[in-house]
């Protein structure tokens, strides 16, 4: 009797277990929803069908700027992301230099070389004029064009600075299958020109795409059948895929979050889903983590910054809702309510060489985290070739350690400096980079 009392009990205490099991399973993997930051206001005369969105930050983060393409009425929105303030319009309707037509794919760009020396730069991707036109930020004063004879109905544009020179990758539609052409951005007159140096064709229907130049990888998002992102390397070869069975119908705009050593996140907008389901990948392994949701639905492009705004001291994210404003959202919140890590980064910027301004010899170097144990990050960037010479030098004045000291080719250089390893005390430490005659020094904390 007592057995058979037990049997019925076992079972129903595995049913439990396993109905606990799933209730859990659907709690990892259910949709989370964000609250809403603001959306951004329309122009005064309206607005036509808006695309893609990138950010800038500057210097003074109460100067950055929230660019949005408006394909339909052929300029670009520009937006204070602080104020949540329309401030003006970028080119008109055209052909000629600083005119658009379709704008459509926008990204930003810190410390790109140009004629004329350093400075940031938004590419914008026209549609119909098959090209990119550039221009400087925060001045926009046109820097040029490209693409026009390789380009075929462009749509998505990537751009990174990959063994010391920028390139822009670029899905160009108007072939079958669609193909992704990468031009190296070269300095030319004041402005800058590219050229094509390689493209590849991918069997899928392509429009957003981003580099990861940590993992030597290009992710970029199939909007047909399957759905998912194909990864190639940065030489244009097909390594994998991811997400197959995730979206909803259109896996759309895509960005990365930077944790630092290889570690952050992917996220792509599941553009088909109501509301928008933005999907949330492991960077390293590109495996799922899960979905946020918010207001927004119908989005085309995203953007994100990892650099603190007066509003948003941990970052932000920004979603094109509807193809008629921007949805901005507090990271503080995605991360939250995610479990999601948090990295602020710093303002990569050498804002504001208009032309005529004698080039730069080196740009800056940099530290993150800082302050940091038991190691940091180390960036720095030259403008022209020469001897570099990089130490850590403590409050004596006196080196304690050299990172480089070598003949350097053009570009920007990372190396990770193990202070903890080397026993190095808790205090305030300077880099210390030389650039021929020119010496640029950065302070650095080191917390036991």
């Amino acid at each position: 009797m007592k057995h058979a009392l037990m049997k019925p009990l076992r079972r129903s205490l595995k049913a439990a277990i396993g109905l606990v099991a799933v209730i859990n399973l659907l709690a990892m993997t259910a949709t989370v929803v964000v609250q809403l930051a603001y959306e951004t206001n329309k122009p005064p005369n309206g607005n036509g069908t808006l695309d893609s969105v990138a950010i800038w930050v500057s210097e003074d983060p109460n100067q950055s700027v929230l660019m949005i393409t408006d394909k339909t009425r052929h300029v670009v929105q520009l937006h204070n992301p602080v104020k949540n303030e329309f401030i003006g319009l970028l080119g008109k309707e055209g052909t000629g230099a600083g005119q658009f037509r379709r704008p459509n794919g926008i990204a930003v760009a810190y410390k790109l070389h140009t004629g004329s020396g350093m400075t940031d730069a938004v590419f914008v991707v026209e549609r119909d004029n098959n090209r990119v036109s550039v221009f400087s930020l925060p001045d926009r004063e046109f820097l040029g064009t490209f693409g026009e004879n390789e380009l075929d109905e462009p749509y998505g544009i990537a751009v990174a600075l990959i063994q010391g020179k920028w390139q822009a990758w670029i899905t160009s539609t108007g072939s079958s299958p669609d193909r992704v052409k990468v031009f190296e951005i070269i300095p030319d007159g004041n402005g800058i020109k590219g050229r094509l140096i390689f493209d590849f064709p991918v069997p899928a229907t392509l429009e957003s795409i981003v580099l990861d130049t940590y993992h030597n990888r290009a992710l970029i998002c199939a909007e047909s059948s399957p759905f998912d992102i194909r990864v190639y390397n940065l030489q244009g070869e097909y390594q994998s895929r991811f997400g197959e069975g995730i979206f909803t119908n259109d896996p759309e705009g895509i960005v990365l979050y930077d944790l630092g050593d290889g570690e952050g996140y992917i996220i792509v907008a599941d553009q088909e889903a109501s509301p928008t389901e933005f999907e949330v990948f492991d960077r390293r392994t590109l495996t799922h983590i899960g979905n946020f949701t918010g207001k927004t639905s119908g989005t085309d492009g995203i953007a994100l910054t990892q650099i603190a705004l007066p509003n948003f001291p941990q970052g932000s994210f920004y979603a094109l809702h509807s193809d008629r404003v921007v949805h901005a959202y507090d990271w503080r919140s995605i991360a939250r309510a995610m479990n999601l890590k948090t990295r602020v980064l710093d303002i990569p910027t050498s804002v504001g060489m208009k032309p005529g301004k004698p080039p730069l010899t080196f740009g800056m170097v940099s530290n993150f985290p800082n302050p940091f144990y038991p190691k940091t990050t180390i960036r720095y960037w030259i403008r022209k070739a020469d001897r570099v010479r990089l130490d850590v030098v403590n409050l004596q004045g006196k080196v304690i350690h050299q990172l480089v000291d070598e003949h350097k080719t053009p570009g920007e250089y990372e190396m990770v400096w193990q202070a903890g390893a080397q026993r190095f005390p808790s205090q305030l430490y300077f880099l210390r980079l030389r650039v021929g005659n020119a010496t640029y020094i950065q302070k650095m904390v080191l917390l036991h």
